[in-house]
């Protein structure tokens, strides 16, 4: 295949011409070669020629200066078994193998002649990366990258790209060039293109520039690279989604969706009455009855006046999923919702100081009310209910009361079930975005609050009636309202929101104070608003879904749905799925092992159903 008269006549002609000045070497190499090449480099190990490939058994002669080094390399069957061409490869000359660009197999033997340092190996550090222009053209088709027929926000060609120094997604897409290369956009983070490889092992490469250089892959990222960022080195990692999303989704309609919901093109920070605005402000999820609170205006917790719009209960449930029944129960401003352990049904309704909790029979009439005392001093402030859930350690009900006139002064409101007692705490210097149930140091499950202003989350244990007690969790980096809350692994997964970035965070339980430094949903701009946790095996086995909705996306923006991956990593999943428009609420587990959620924007209740994750 190789005739060595005419691979004579080549490596003359490659190695320049064989002037009198140069030194011819004749090596002889090791039994067991199919291939071997040969180099001229200088002593720094640039290399100046390079032959084609010769036989083992015929190596090609080295034409070198004075002060030049002679580079022999050898492979035994690793070009045959690695599938190249070896007809295409016999043809022209070798090259050193370009940044990121496909390569031949490391050789198995190398020896270098040099006039200071002898003969003898190579050294490892000095051996080259050796390619060939036919490598150049193709790659394997089974590591293309191919573009998705429907890609979650953020996503091109089946890849995401996280960062780890800049407050928004700047991933500007991917474009396919040929099978082996394509280009990623990445204007709006270091103010160019890159180029990406795929070798020929389906291995990505970024080209070495100014900007950016290839690192080791990180958080299972098929491609990870530092670049320059303005003053700063930030990471970048590709990302490859894994399998769908294996979670099952039915959706019902319960109400009409808004047509441009006033907050939905707040570019940052989603306010604590979006919670429980829109179409479909609240969701109350028991063992066996989910009801949602509907109604047709678009009025919050902070705009409601006596004469709003009255609401109705709509019960969902059944398979196809879809509305039961309706009631309306004819209160004025009736805006949170919660269920007992006996699926009893409780809400809040009226304006402040006139609030009163209510407790509702089967049918949605209204069972019993009692006046919810106002907090004095500050009877002249206007509270409106921010969270109402129901605490099984305690057995009481948790209602939480905001005011945006009066910074720091939120109050709790506790009641026991026959609402025959209501007292409201005398906490100070507390701003409540929302509470939710979570897992105290101790391990116990208990209710959250946060605290906003001094950037702690409060981790609260049973309230009895008007006693506090509680410890905080020093967050001082954050500066964030809590959103969302839910006990996962050995802590809690914390969903927040912020004025740069959204986030979400884990606390450990058994460590006071111990907070997880925060993540972010790096396919898209989307504050993590709901948490869908499932389990099996009395908690052996958990999964947990982290919904948001995408900021600045749209008439309403997109609604989002990532898992939190398990294992040490504890990171969100790469391969968002789109769920639906708006803001994202909910995430109430029933007992059939069902997780709920709403869309209050888009007038929507959705149930998600997951399978176990595998052993």
């Amino acid at each position: 295949m190789f005739p060595s008269a005419q691979r004579l006549a080549a490596a003359c002609l490659a190695l320049s011409a064989c002037l009198q000045s140069e030194v011819r070497e004749d090596n002889t190499v090791p039994l067991g070669l199919e291939h071997v090449a040969a180099a001229v480099a200088t002593d720094e190990g640039v290399i100046r020629r390079l032959s084609g490939l010769w036989p083992g058994s015929n190596p090609p002669p080295v034409l070198r200066e004075k002060g030049q080094i002679a580079w022999y390399f050898g492979w035994d069957t690793a070009l045959r078994e690695a599938g190249l061409d070896l007809q295409a490869l016999s043809e022209g000359l070798l090259i050193p193998r370009p940044d990121c660009r496909p390569g031949l197999p490391p050789p198995i033997w190398t020896f270098e002649v040099s006039d200071d340092r002898g003969d003898g190996p190579i050294s490892e550090e000095r051996v080259p990366e050796l390619s060939h222009p036919s490598l150049l053209a193709t790659c394997p088709t089974e590591h293309l990258l191919r573009p998705a027929e429907e890609m979650p926000p953020g996503l091109a060609a089946n890849i995401s790209v996280e960062n780890d120094c800049l407050a928004d997604p700047c991933f500007g897409g991917i474009e396919l060039l040929d099978g082996c290369q394509a280009r990623i956009n990445l204007d709006r983070c270091v103010g160019e293109e890159q180029a990406i490889f795929v070798d020929r092992l389906g291995q990505l490469c970024v080209d070495g520039n100014r900007e950016c250089r290839n690192t080791a892959p990180e958080n299972d990222a098929i491609l990870s690279m530092v670049c320059t960022v303005g003053p700063e080195q930030c990471r970048f990692h590709l990302h490859q989604p894994e399998e769908a999303l294996t979670i099952s989704l039915e959706r019902v309609r319960v109400a009409s969706p808004l047509s441009e919901p006033s907050i939905a093109q707040r570019p940052n920070r989603i306010p604590y009455y979006a919670f429980h605005g829109g179409h479909v402000p609240d969701l109350a999820v028991g063992k066996t009855r989910i009801v949602a609170l509907t109604r047709s205006s678009e009025t919050t917790t902070r705009d409601c006046s006596d004469e709003g719009t009255p609401s109705t209960l709509t019960t969902v449930g059944g398979t196809p999923l879809q509305v039961l029944t309706r009631a309306e129960p004819g209160l004025p401003c009736l805006n949170v919702l919660t269920m007992d352990l006996e699926d009893q049904l409780y809400g809040v309704y009226g304006v402040y100081p006139e609030l009163y909790f209510v407790r509702f029979d089967a049918a949605g009439a209204v069972e019993s009310t009692r006046r919810i005392p106002s907090s004095t001093p500050l009877e002249s402030a206007a509270f409106a209910p921010v969270d109402l859930l129901y605490e099984p350690e305690s057995d009481r009900l948790v209602l939480a009361l905001h005011t945006e006139q009066v910074q720091g002064s939120d109050r709790l409101v506790v009641a026991t079930r026959d609402l025959r007692e209501v007292h409201t705490s005398t906490l100070t210097e507390l701003s409540i975005s929302s509470i939710r149930r979570g897992k105290n140091p101790d391990g116990a499950r208990r209710v959250v609050v946060t605290e906003s202003t001094q950037s702690l989350a409060i981790w609260w244990q049973p309230l009895i009636l008007a006693e506090e007690s509680g410890a905080g969790l020093a967050a001082p980096s954050l500066r964030l309202g809590l959103l969302t809350s839910a006990p996962f692994g050995d802590g809690n997964v914390l969903g927040f929101f912020s004025e740069a970035r959204p986030a979400f965070t884990r606390s450990r339980s058994g460590i006071p104070g111990a907070i997880a430094p925060p993540q972010w949903f790096f396919e898209s701009a989307a504050d993590a608003t709901a948490l869908a946790e499932f389990e099996w095996n009395e908690g052996k086995k958990r999964r947990l879904f982290i919904a948001a909705r995408e900021r600045g996306a749209g008439r309403l923006g997109r609604a989002l749905l990532a898992e939190y991956g398990q294992g040490p990593q504890r990171r969100l999943r790469p391969g968002a799925r789109v769920i639906g428009e708006g803001l994202v609420t909910g995430g109430q587990r029933d007992d059939a092992g069902n997780a709920w959620l709403a869309l209050p924007w888009a007038g929507e209740v959705i149930r998600l159903d997951a399978p176990a994750p595998p052993p």
